[in-house]
């Protein structure tokens, strides 16, 4: 297994960066939209499992793993999430936003249904920060950060359920596993119920079954998965169930377990080889690892930076102002559009993540990765022994 310097799984890091892009395509409802819906989102809960290592043996270790994965998913969700709630109270406030039902007529053929917004003053602006920085609401330029809070959920669950299986013998722990697996499974496709929330809880019961499909690929060493001609033989399959099936995670739209779950497998077996072919490319290899170092900072950013292209797109064609309010993109444009949404949302968020971590302010807290901050507090207390 072809590890970097910093003991990070290459292929991991390309499959990551591979899939990063394929989301933020996703988001502009291009024509492959039904085929990316299948598996970009289940990547990284399979990678996340891939290389969950099991060293929580007891709260204490859980508290340790808990308080890194608040610090690396949580606070970067919270912070441009509160940021993007002051944002769209000053859109409306100036007109770019809109309160004007007539939006709502205006976009109704479009492929994500699209709001209106309501926060007028600066009380309602300041309450609409609250409930996102409390994880109770959401913004539309931060609705994808949603999938961080998910994953923390996961994280948080898994790892509990590590303290109790750790002590156990290792076969019987598989054992658990896969009945978890099948459990969630169950859970998500046959309860569904009338209460607020239901859909984030259904979520979750997927997107956990998803990250056990890591995690037992991993126990149980299925390296076969890994063959090129399954790859390809994957890639068929899931063109051609795309043209029968539509899977959104983030909504728990999901008709069929059984096709959700081949589907989030079929995306491993499909994008593992072709990161191993990847690997082994200098100069490709380093784009799509750096890339996937920068997920999170793509995650939080692209939907911000992709009403840059609208804005674009507003003025060369002399459209209302209002539509800068269109979620994710403005949709009626050509698929060259789509691909520029695509260059402005990952480039844009790469520079900036870029950018961020050289200002001498922006050395933590948001967009670094664990190792980037071990690394800087060992720098740190290195330079600290130098001088004295």
């Amino acid at each position: 297994m072809k590890t970097d310097n910093e003991n990070r799984i290459t292929s991991i890091d390309i499959i990551k960066g591979i899939a990063i892009l394929l989301v933020v395509y996703a988001h502009t409802a291009p024509f492959c939209r039904n085929f990316l819906y299948t598996f970009t989102l289940q990547i990284f809960l399979i990678t996340s499992g891939y290389c969950f290592k099991n060293r929580i043996s007891d709260f204490a270790s859980w508290k340790h793993y808990m308080a890194g994965k608040l610090r690396s998913l949580y606070v970067p969700c919270a912070v441009c999430n509160g940021i993007y709630a002051l944002l769209e109270g000053l859109f409306l406030r100036i007109g770019l936003y809109t309160d004007d039902p007539a939006f709502i007529s205006m976009t109704k053929n479009w492929p994500v249904p699209q709001r209106i917004y309501s926060a007028h003053t600066v009380t309602d602006i300041l309450r609409k920060f609250a409930r996102v920085i409390l994880l109770t609401d959401t913004t539309q330029m931060g609705t994808a950060t949603w999938f961080l809070i998910l994953l923390l959920v996961i994280c948080a669950v898994h790892g509990a359920i590590s303290c109790l299986i750790i002590r156990l013998n290792p076969i019987l722990g598989r054992i658990i596993l896969i009945s978890i697996f099948i459990l969630m499974s169950a859970l998500g496709q046959y309860v569904r119920l009338n209460i607020p929330g239901w859909d984030f809880v259904r979520c979750s019961f997927f997107g956990y079954a998803v990250f056990l499909i890591g995690i037992i690929i991993k126990e149980l060493n299925l390296g076969f998965l890994e063959n090129p001609f399954l790859g390809l033989a994957s890639f068929l399959s899931l063109a051609w169930f795309s043209r029968f099936y539509f899977m959104e995670l983030a909504n728990a739209r999901i008709d069929n377990v059984a096709i959700f779950m081949l589907g989030s497998l079929g995306g491993w077996c499909m994008l593992k080889p072709l990161a191993d072919i990847i690997a082994n490319m200098p100069h490709l290899s380093s784009i799509f690892r750096y890339i996937g170092k920068k997920t999170i900072p793509i995650i939080c950013l692209h939907i911000l930076l992709f009403k840059a292209v609208t804005w674009l797109y507003i003025l060369t064609h002399a459209l209302p102002r209002i539509y800068l309010a269109s979620f994710h993109v403005y949709f009626d444009t050509s698929e060259l559009y789509k691909l520029l949404y695509l260059a402005v949302g990952a480039g844009g968020s790469l520079l900036i993540a870029g950018l961020w971590n050289r200002l001498p302010w922006g050395q933590d807290p948001i967009f670094m990765s664990t190792k980037e901050r071990i690394n800087r507090n060992q720098k740190n207390e290195t330079d600290i022994y130098t001088t004295r």
